[in-house]
């Protein structure tokens, strides 16, 4: 971009402030290089715009904003970086402060170990349970009615069956839960105990209620929904907030949840366990917004047996949990350390509401893990929970366990978990860690017996990440020690299909005209990422500058970016025909997510590593993979679920929750902007993966486009935002992602048309 033969340099002056927008990575433009090149480096203009900053205006500090910008993923050595790294020349030895969320401990190392930044960590937004709205309002109320006139024979259960099952339908639940008329009149106990259970599910879920403030502590109704996130399991010492009230009621939370449609009275396990979760939070009021001394004698009718629990609840909200939000006021204290020169403190990061409130409170220079402890005692047995739950979910699909599996490895959960995901891999290949003594600590791996493992071995291929690649090579080499291990047992093939794999991948490279030497390397490759020195997987780039046409075109770059081996006698090797084999044969491709503050359609990052990894699965083999996504933010209680059904529930719990949209309208621009982000992920899904049902997208339409309300927020905030998501939508029924309704698509033509001359009226 050049004005006046200059380049410009976009921003304000403020005084000694300059504030500006970090130029675009450039890659866009060359949209179409994704399927055949992994080099793009910076536009002039992005250098210098870096050397704008310190020779002309000749800043003494540079404060990137925000969890992330680009200048930390661009070219150049990944570890050690040199005066020639894209990094190095461009941050240069300017003094580096960078504020970074604390539960994205990756990407904030990064930043640290590629652009010298010294961190500061911000809280996480305030959370709260999604509840009941519209439709899940009704069919809830429906619900209950239905339980207790089974309960008491009432003459009206028939027709209660039918509202239900006529609402069921209306309301496109039946997609949700992947069930037919035929078979819900088949066995209608069966179909009503399940649509209880993911009634109860949508409502509660945990959603964001608006944004983090730097600084700014949740206050009010906020802190107290905020407080009920942090303490939802067991928490660094403190039981979790529905185990206390639980107990203080006479209840065992475990056994309503092992026990969820037993019925007493017409009140199901499930029905108490939603009272208890509002008598939890009624109880946080009290304590944070009122300052109640004495607890009530019962709560919803529920009698208070064992006060003593409430007690030590106030206590650890009172002396724990709210010092801890209100220290959030320390993210700007160190913010003014570090622009004056000043120690930032030290500090751990990850994810709070995952048992770890001791990492607040916030506005610390945050650290990680040591790679040696990975992984954990503790990730160990969250990992062979997520490999039975993974094979036990595929047999129920298939009626057989997997042969083959595809897992997505990021470096950051990896870190946030202490390799949960590392832990799957090896179980499920049949191999666990030697642990040193009673730590941690690896020293190396042995293999599960078939006695004892009671299956056959699995084929698992990793993509991993560049930020994963740059931090754990030691990982990357006890995964290669155990397919090793495996490939070494005198064990028939029909119970080590890692072994069969690699015996007939060795056959066919001999074929090929390999001699066996390197046909032995290549056929036991199984780690696999992007070329030495970059970052992401190109599918992003495709979709949002449009350079697509199918699915295909989507797997083949994704191919492009992913077919680099990682091993102990090679790093990045190109290997293409490799990589194609093992998507050839996936029969599933499966991420874990760790926690509850963030979902599928949250991070563009989701939609290109997992759902480019579902494309790249399609267009090797022609055929789609089964696709899961893991819950472990609660590591007791891991939870699996196909990409559609997780869709599904993000889309009801969240996207379409009034309260998630009140909540964005507190922060105008940026408020908007995230609705019309989520369209773009949502888009991104639905092309890589095919997950989107229509009524998503009629929904979208109605609640941001069609209602009126909502529509002028939107365009008074950011007009942009109304017109991308108009946008998106109409690209999706042109590339007949979407069977839209024809009014529907009259109505977006007109509004976008409106907004696009609005805009150009404007700019002018």
């Amino acid at each position: 971009m050049v004005y006046d033969n200059l380049i410009p340099v976009p921003g304000i002056l403020n005084g000694n402030i300059f504030i500006g927008l970090q130029p675009a990575r450039g890659m866009i433009a060359k949209a179409e290089e994704m399927y055949h090149n992994t080099d793009f480096m910076i536009p002039h203009q992005y250098y210098s715009f870096y050397k704008w900053i310190k020779e002309i205006f000749k800043a003494d500090v540079i404060y990137h904003v925000g969890t992330h910008g680009t200048l930390e993923w661009l070219p150049g050595k990944e570890i050690g970086l040199s005066s020639s790294c894209t990094p190095d020349f461009n941050i240069d030895d300017i003094p580096h402060l960078y504020d970074y969320s604390i539960n994205v401990t990756g990407e904030g190392l990064q930043a640290k170990r590629r652009s010298y930044a010294a961190l500061i960590s911000y809280m996480i937004p305030a959370l709260t349970l999604a509840g009941e709205y519209e439709d899940i309002e009704e069919l809830d109320e429906l619900i209950k009615q239905y339980y207790q006139a089974e309960n008491s024979k009432d003459t009206k259960l028939e027709v209660l069956k039918e509202d239900i099952l006529d609402r069921v339908f209306k309301y496109n639940y039946n997609l949700d839960m992947n069930i037919e008329k035929e078979d819900i009149l088949r066995d209608y106990k069966v179909f009503i105990n399940k649509l209880h259970s993911y009634m109860e599910e949508l409502k509660s879920s945990t959603i964001k209620d608006g944004l983090h403030i730097l600084g700014e502590p949740a206050k009010g109704e906020r802190c107290a929904t905020l407080t009920q996130a942090l303490m939802r399991i067991d928490n660094c010492g403190m039981m979790g907030i529905d185990k206390t009230i639980g107990k203080a009621l006479g209840y065992e939370i475990e056994e309503l949840k092992n026990n969820p449609h037993f019925s007493n009275n017409g009140k199901t396990n499930l029905m108490i366990l939603d009272d208890i979760r509002n008598i939890g939070l009624k109880i946080i009021k009290d304590i944070v917004l009122e300052n109640k001394d004495v607890f009530e004698k019962e709560y919803l009718d529920y009698e208070v047996k064992e006060n003593r629990y409430l007690v030590t609840l106030k206590k650890n909200i009172l002396e724990i949990v709210l010092p801890k939000i209100k220290d959030t006021v320390r993210e700007m204290e160190s913010t003014e350390k570090g622009v004056n020169g000043k120690f930032i403190s030290p500090g751990q990061s990850g994810c709070p509401t995952r048992g770890n409130i001791d990492i607040l409170p916030t506005g610390t220079n945050f650290f990680a893990i040591d790679p040696n402890k990975i992984p954990s005692r503790a990730a160990w047995k969250v990992g062979v929970q997520l490999g039975d739950k993974l094979i036990e979910r595929y047999f129920q699909d298939e009626g057989k366990i997997p042969k083959n599996i595809a897992l997505l490895i990021y470096g950051g959960e990896t870190m946030k978990t202490n390799g949960d995901d590392i832990a799957e891999a090896l179980y499920l290949m049949g191999v666990k860690p030697i642990w040193l003594n009673n730590g941690d600590r690896v020293i190396g791996l042995e293999v599960i017996p078939y006695e004892e493992l009671k299956r056959p071995r699995i084929d698992v291929t990793l993509r991993i990440t560049g930020l994963f690649r740059d931090t754990f090579p030691i990982l990357i080499k006890l995964l290669e020690e155990a397919v090793n291990l495996v490939t070494q047992l005198d064990e028939p093939e029909e119970i080590n299909y890692i072994k069969k794999n690699i015996n007939e991948d060795i056959s066919q490279l001999l074929k090929d005209g390999y001699d066996l030497k390197e046909a032995e390397e290549l056929s036991k490759m199984r780690v696999f990422g992007c070329p030495p020195g970059t970052y992401g997987v190109g599918v992003g780039v495709l979709i949002n500058s449009k350079q697509w046409e199918t699915r295909e075109d989507l797997g083949r770059a994704y191919v492009n970016w992913s077919s680099h081996a990682y091993g102990s006698n090679y790093h990045g090797k190109k290997v293409e025909n490799i990589f194609m084999t093992r998507m050839k044969k996936a029969d599933v491709t499966v991420k874990n997510e760790c926690s509850v503050e963030i979902d599928m359609l949250e991070s563009d990052d989701y939609y290109t590593y997992h759902g480019g990894l579902v494309a790249a699965v399609k267009y090797a083999s022609g055929k789609d993979p089964r696709s899961y996504s893991t819950d472990t933010s609660d590591p007791e209680l891991t939870k699996i679920k196909s990409l559609k059904e997780e869709t599904a529930r993000v889309m009801r719990s969240r996207i379409l929750n009034p309260k998630w949209f009140e909540g964005l309208k507190r922060h105008g621009y940026k408020g908007a902007q995230e609705v019309s982000f989520m369209v773009d992920i949502f888009f991104g899904w639905d092309a890589t993966s095919e997950i989107a049902e229509d009524w998503m997208y009629n929904k979208i339409t109605e609640k941001y486009i069609e209602n009126k309300e909502n529509r002028e927020w939107l365009k008074e905030n950011n007009p942009h935002a109304v017109m991308n998501i108009a946008e998106r939508l109409l690209e999706a029924e042109q590339r007949k992602m979407w069977n839209a309704p024809s009014e529907k698509l009259q109505s977006l033509r007109k509004i976008y048309l409106n907004i696009e001359g609005d805009l150009e009226e404007y700019e002018e």
